[in-house]
Formats: C-alpha cells, sequence, structure tokens
C-alpha cells in the first residue's frame, strides 16, 4: 500500500537560525548625585568618563588583562612552577619506588630459581644414588646366588 507523504508546511527561507550580529556596546553613568555619593577612593577602581563619572557597559571590555604589558613578562605563574616540581618529584619518587620494587622482584625470582635448580639437583643426586644402590644390591644377590648354587 503507498504511503502518503506529509505535506512541506514551511519554506526553505524562513530559517530562524540565521546569524544575528553581537549588539553594540552600550555605555551608562551614574547621574551626578549618585556619582558623588560614592568615595573618590572606590571611584577610582572604576573606569570613569572625562568628567571623572563612573562608566558601566553592557558587555565587558575586550582587554581583561589587568597588568599592563610593560610589566608583563612571558611564563607560568609561581603556583604552576612549584606544581610542576612537586609533580616531578613525585614522579621520581614512584619512579624509584617502582624500580627498588622491581628489582626486589627479580632478586626473589633469582633465589627461587636458584632454590628449584638446587632441590632439582638434590633429587636427581639421591635417585642416582638409590639406582646405584638398587643396583648394587640386585648385583650382591645375584653374587650370593650364583654361589650356592
Amino acid at each position: 500500500m503507498p504511503r502518503a507523504s506529509a505535506p512541506v508546511a514551511a519554506s526553505h527561507g524562513s530559517h530562524n537560525n540565521a546569524y544575528n550580529p553581537p549588539r553594540q556596546v552600550e555605555v551608562y553613568t551614574l547621574p551626578d548625585a549618585a556619582n558623588a555619593a560614592i568615595p573618590a577612593d572606590i571611584r577610582s577602581q572604576f573606569h570613569t568618563d572625562e568628567y571623572g563619572r563612573i562608566i558601566f557597559y553592557t558587555a565587558p571590555p575586550l582587554d581583561l588583562n589587568p597588568i599592563p604589558e610593560d610589566k608583563q613578562h612571558l611564563g607560568h605563574s609561581l603556583k604552576y612552577l612549584a606544581e610542576r616540581v612537586r609533580r616531578k618529584e613525585e614522579l621520581e619518587k614512584k619512579r624509584k619506588a617502582r624500580a627498588a620494587e622491581l628489582e626486589a622482584e627479580v632478586e626473589e625470582r633469582t633465589k627461587r630459581i636458584k632454590a628449584d635448580e638446587e632441590a632439582t639437583k638434590r633429587f636427581l643426586l639421591e635417585a642416582q644414588v638409590k639406582t646405584v644402590e638398587a643396583w648394587c644390591e640386585k648385583m650382591n644377590k645375584g653374587t650370593e646366588e650364583l654361589y650356592r648354587g
């Protein structure tokens, strides 16, 4: 049985996901009375216009770097460098512990192999001695039977 196709409701020209450029940054100032109520030392911490009024923006400024460029030196923070040294020491300690553990494991394995070899030698030697003793005893019995008979 053929399926009925759904009717197309909207055309391709009416998309709601079109690019909306960001809004322009708007600047606001406080009224003079409100601005005067703020102490000067606090007012100096904010951006001000040419009349000394605090400026408020609808978007944060793009340059958020509080360190002036002439004072800025490229490099890592002291916290990062200290953490890096601590991590390096920790890894070195772990590496040494692992090396000592592996060395002890190898030493233990070597001792076990030597003990196994020694036990095998002892077993073979005892088996040879028993075999020779049994052979000698059998020879002695055979010799005695020859002289009796």
